[in-house]
């Protein structure tokens, strides 16, 4: 699977937050597929 490095300034959000919510994505995603 590729990756991609992409920059983005997300007004409202930390970077901890978005930490948290794609952990939480990644997360789901393995329990999807397990």
């Amino acid at each position: 699977m590729p990756v991609y490095m992409v920059e983005r300034e997300l007004k409202g959000i930390t970077m901890d937050q978005l930490a948290g919510a794609q952990k939480a994505a990644i997360d789901t995603g393995k329990r999807m597929t397990a």
